[in-house]
């Protein structure tokens, strides 16, 4: 089972899934808050205020996603299932998020986008990412083959946020958020179809299909068992802060490109100067891993990640310091994501080794938790520290003070996320037992 090769399908498809989960990623970090402040017309603080108290329901959503996935058992596997039953969530929230009703007033209009970002982050997030992070632990064992996949999801989703990020604003302007809304439901649902009819569980798939049945956990064990796991906590954590900085980064983009460089036309090539260098560094990722090993890769890649950052605050308005931040960020960025989502599935495998319990649901909305509590923090703090300089959605020219909170947001707000991204990257150091793990699980298996 180490050496048990995926094929390019599934690996193909897999990746598909993840950058349809992108598509909602970058409709919430890049465009979400943009669209409530200068579309609907809503106080940036308030929004900010809003993404942040919607984090405090998520611990409950995930888990209850989680539990549902450990208790899941159908001919399709446990996590697999959840990405066809995701499809009608996704067309919906995301239709309703993006069309807030025009004759609501003020306080009607904050009370359809806290229910619709509910629907959306909570609820449809919460099932389609945590279901697509525990669907990789249960494909293959191999960690080669792992990092391969993630390293394919990240060339995926870069891909993805350089379409959106391009075509997104004249989409707005050529026919408006609705039919935008529509574009958004429909890629990602598309590519969750994609993932579910393209994948296939591997890992105890003898319970699958009846000839072996599951011995039922009960939930507490489970619980109990990832409580136990040290991982769990470190994969919060991380997901937090590079998802946090990613979302202050991505919510300051368009005010960025539209006052600070003068344009929003800007957007396309400072979006794409990222994705270049995030899509070419995942081509080398699985071969720097088995070089170095993932626990040194992740800690590189964390200093690439917050050094391109330091030249983008340094930068402030220059274009040619910025763009050169932007590559060195997303070499740091795309290996970053590679590594973290291989090392989801290997804290997976610690749990089963150590506790002799395998909890994907569990562990994997640990990331879904962090992820969403930094897009939370994030956006949320982002949005105040604009507040904070006085920043008017609504205004033709914004104040010296305004620019300079979004360059701050931009830039060094993000530099100083990524070195706790070092010092917590030190300690995830989960990959030193890989081979152990590894040889151990895959002997239990043949002997079950």
């Amino acid at each position: 089972m180490k050496n048990q090769k995926v094929s390019k399908m599934q690996k193909a498809s897999y990746a598909i899934g993840s950058g349809a989960g992108n598509v909602i990623i970058t409709l919430m970090s890049t465009f979400l808050t943009a669209y409530y402040t200068d579309t609907v017309g809503m106080a940036i603080a308030a929004i900010g205020t809003m993404m942040l108290y919607v984090r405090f329901l998520d611990g409950i959503s995930d888990i209850i996603m989680g539990a549902i996935i450990e208790k899941t058992n159908t001919k399709w596997g446990k996590a697999r299932p959840w990405m066809l039953y995701s499809v009608p969530l996704i067309i919906a929230s995301v239709v309703l998020t993006l069309n807030v009703p025009e004759r609501l007033g003020d306080s009607g209009k904050l009370v359809y986008i806290y229910l619709t970002y509910i629907l959306l982050n909570c609820i449809t997030y919460t099932a389609f990412q945590t279901a697509h992070s525990a669907l990789l632990a249960r494909i293959t064992l191999d960690p080669n083959e792992r990092q391969s996949m993630t390293s394919i999801n990240q060339i995926a989703n870069t891909v993805v946020t350089l379409v959106l990020n391009a075509v997104t604003a004249g989409m707005v302007a050529a026919v408006g958020w609705k039919y935008v809304a529509w574009f958004y439901a429909i890629l990602t649902a598309a590519g969750s179809l994609i993932c579910f009819f393209g994948t296939q569980e591997i890992v105890d798939s003898a319970e699958n299909d009846g000839t072996h049945p599951a011995e039922k956990v009960p939930f507490k064990v489970s619980l109990s068992a990832a409580m136990k796991n040290k991982y769990f906590y470190m994969l919060i954590i991380a997901a937090m802060l590079v998802v946090g900085a990613t979302a202050a980064n991505g919510t300051t983009l368009f005010y960025f490109c539209n006052n600070v460089l003068g344009d929003v036309k800007y957007l396309t090539p400072v979006t794409f100067a990222l994705s270049v260098s995030a899509i070419g560094i995942n081509f080398f990722v699985p071969a720097i891993v088995r070089k170095i090993g993932s626990h040194k890769a992740l800690i590189a890649s964390a200093i690439v990640y917050t050094l391109g950052f330091v030249i983008i605050g340094i930068g402030g308005s220059n274009l040619i310091l910025i763009m050169i931040g932007q590559v060195i960020r997303g070499a740091g960025q795309g290996a970053f994501y590679a590594n973290i989502f291989a090392t989801i599935a290997q804290v997976v495998d610690y749990g089963d080794w150590k506790f002799n319990v395998r909890t994907e649901g569990l562990i994997s909305i640990s990331y879904g938790f962090g992820a969403k509590l930094g897009m939370g923090f994030g956006a949320a703090i982002t949005s105040w520290i604009l507040a904070s300089g006085g920043y008017d959605g609504l205004a033709a020219v914004q104040s010296a003070s305004a620019l300079s909170a979004i360059k701050f947001s931009f830039g060094w707000l993000n530099a100083i996320i990524g070195v706790l991204m070092i010092i917590l990257s030190i300690f995830l150091n989960v990959g030193k037992y890989s081979d152990e793990m590894q040889e151990a699980l895959s002997a239990r298996m043949v002997s079950e």
